[in-house]
């Protein structure tokens, strides 16, 4: 499978769910945030990874497309699924898989984590649900939580 194969089944599963595309990202706004999908090619192999955010609305100032790293948000899908699969395998273009065992993959991994990660991510509520079940948070990012949570309207913890 080539990389706009790959890219072709990505699309296909975002725009299915209501994400819109630009470059190698694809986004989705909620009231409170907008999220997205970033596919992030490795410098040193065919591996891609895919990388999920989220850019709180209070902080976008209008921005309908915030750039990966510049959200508030961010984390990486795993090496390892839900159900030991090896991700890194499926995303690796270079991995001896048969194109219909890696589309298939891809669509799993879409639908099984990026898109459920990416729906809790388009809340605040979410957003700390999905920091509480990471108890290796760092300092930047319980600060980040902090900041997030100051401005909500609601002020929820």
């Amino acid at each position: 499978m080539d990389k706009e194969q790959f890219k072709k089944i990505v699309h296909s599963v975002m725009k299915e769910n209501g994400f819109r595309r630009k470059g190698s990202s694809w986004y989705k706004s909620t009231d409170e945030c907008i999220v997205l999908l970033n596919l992030q090619h490795s410098l040193y192999s065919s591996l891609y990874y895919i990388n999920l955010a989220c850019m709180p609305q209070k902080f976008a100032h209008g921005e309908l497309y915030p750039k990966e790293p510049c959200c508030y948000v961010r984390t990486r899908i795993p090496k390892q699924g839900i159900n030991g699969e090896n991700y890194h395998e499926i995303t690796d273009l270079e991995t001896d898989i048969n194109d219909n065992e890696r589309e298939s993959g891809i669509i799993h991994i879409l639908k099984d984590y990026c898109l459920p990660t990416l729906d809790k991510l388009g809340s605040i509520k979410g957003i700390n649900q999905f920091y509480s079940e990471k108890p290796y948070l760092n300092d930047i990012q319980r600060n980040i939580l902090a900041v997030i949570n100051e401005f909500h309207p609601d002020n929820e913890q």
